[in-house]
């Protein structure tokens, strides 16, 4: 029985000018030279018999050269994945300011500070408004002290003292009337002047409009105060109380509070400056677990069910989330729809930071899995791989063009004109040729 002649291994030999080494052979390289001719030529010699359909000479199964193969199986799909970036964003975030416009008083939190919802932020200069606020409560007072009076009606020294009035215009009105009738008698005897008789009579008429006047009066007071007057001065005072109440909105309109707890961001405006009605402070961003906001094309958007969770690279690294929500409306930028997620643990991250979501996919397909080794490249980026078709003795290499499908890491998909079951070339390609007769290894 022949035996195939070993072929050393040169690789490990090393030169310091690999042009010199080629020029002057070592004495061991000039007596393997036959030995590696032959086995250069065998090798050809098979090869070009295989290309021109020549019958190779047969070879005993101990000739044939070991290789590892693996059974090819058909698969109708697959499992990927795609990633979707979007960015990291806190539950509130937001830039505060002042209702009103003003001088800043003082500014009582720092950059970074934790605080809690209702905490004092900032003042403005409030001097003018307390001013304001003081006048506005005076006037109120006052009037809610008539509406009072009014209510309560005059005070019993009061109506005595309108009787008494009732009373002594009385005596002077029949005092004047006595007066008058004297007077005439007097004057219808020719003692008296008659414009003295005039005169009497002038006096009783006024009496007589004195006490009717009071009389007036005292009707009135008993009557108490006019439902009107009442209703009038009630008016009058809710007006005063919108206006203290509005003053009192401005006081509180000089303090700038946290609408949330959360942390303090950075500080635009110190003590001193004069700002508009709504020109930012500082921002205040919310504590609490943060969101990431990603865009997802419609269709894989709509199996993301709220609640679910979902895995979220942040800079390399694994996080869990939980759908939120998803916005109704497509970003017409990107034709996507945002979808919200809540992290799980944020800890360690801050906002704006870039996020990826990955989502699985399963792709229909019709192909099967190789090693990436089992690929030989041809000519035009034409690939194949080689499968064992049955011989005597042993099998005999052919070649078969595949189209790549996908690739993962050290596996590939593809498709071709393979049957399941065949076994195909694992590893080693490089040493085969179609038409070599090989043995398999599994």
């Amino acid at each position: 029985m022949s035996m195939a002649p070993e072929v050393p291994d040169l690789s490990s030999a090393s030169s310091a000018d690999p042009r010199q080494a080629a020029r002057t052979p070592s004495p061991r390289a000039r007596a393997l030279a036959p030995w590696v001719v032959l086995a250069v030529v065998l090798a050809l010699g098979v090869g070009y018999a295989a290309t021109r359909g020549v019958d190779v000479p047969s070879l005993s199964t101990s000739d044939a050269l070991p290789v590892q193969t693996i059974s090819f199986q058909p698969v109708t799909s697959y499992l990927t994945t795609h990633a979707f970036t979007g960015k990291l964003s806190a539950p509130q975030r937001t830039a505060l300011g002042f209702e009103r416009g003003g001088r800043v008083e003082r500014v009582c939190v720092g950059e970074g500070q934790e605080v809690e919802a209702g905490a004092t932020l900032a003042w403005l200069d409030s001097s003018a408004v307390v001013a304001q606020l003081a006048e506005a409560e005076g006037r109120l007072g006052a009037g809610r002290a008539l509406l009072s009076e009014l209510v309560a009606g005059p005070l019993p020294e009061d109506l005595d003292s309108a009787r008494q009035r009732v009373r002594e215009l009385t005596a002077q009105l029949e005092l004047a009337g006595l007066t008058r009738a004297r007077q005439e008698r007097l004057a219808g005897k020719g003692v008296i002047s008659p414009e003295g008789n005039d005169a009497a009579r002038t006096q009783e008429e006024a009496s007589r409009a004195r006490l009717a006047q009071a009389k007036n009066v005292l009707t009135l007071m008993e009557r108490g105060t006019r439902r009107e007057q009442v209703l009038a001065q009630e008016a009058a005072v809710r007006s005063l109380e919108g206006t203290v109440e509005l003053i009192r909105t401005s006081l509180d309109q000089c303090r700038l509070v946290a609408p949330f707890a959360g942390r303090v961001g950075q500080i635009q405006s110190d003590a001193g400056t004069v700002l508009g009605a709504g020109v930012p402070v500082l921002t205040l961003t919310e504590r609490g677990p943060l969101e990431a906001w990603v865009g997802v094309p419609p269709a894989p958007a709509a199996a993301l069910l709220p609640g679910s969770q979902q895995l979220l690279l942040v800079e390399g690294r694994p996080h869990r989330a939980r759908v939120k929500a998803a916005l109704p409306e497509l970003d017409r930028a990107t034709r996507t729809r945002t979808l919200i997620l809540s992290l799980e643990d944020s800890k360690a991250l801050v906002p704006e930071q870039i996020v990826r979501l990955v989502l699985p996919r399963r792709i229909p397909c019709q192909g099967g899995w190789v090693p990436l080794a089992a690929l030989s490249e041809g000519e035009r980026a034409v690939w194949s791989v080689f499968v064992l078709a049955p011989g005597d003795p042993g099998s005999v290499v052919e070649r078969r063009l595949v189209e790549v499908l996908h690739t993962e890491r050290e596996r590939v998909l593809i498709r071709g004109n393979l049957q399941p079951g065949e076994s195909v070339i694992a590893t080693g390609v490089q040493r085969v040729v179609p038409g070599q007769r090989v043995s398999a290894i599994r």
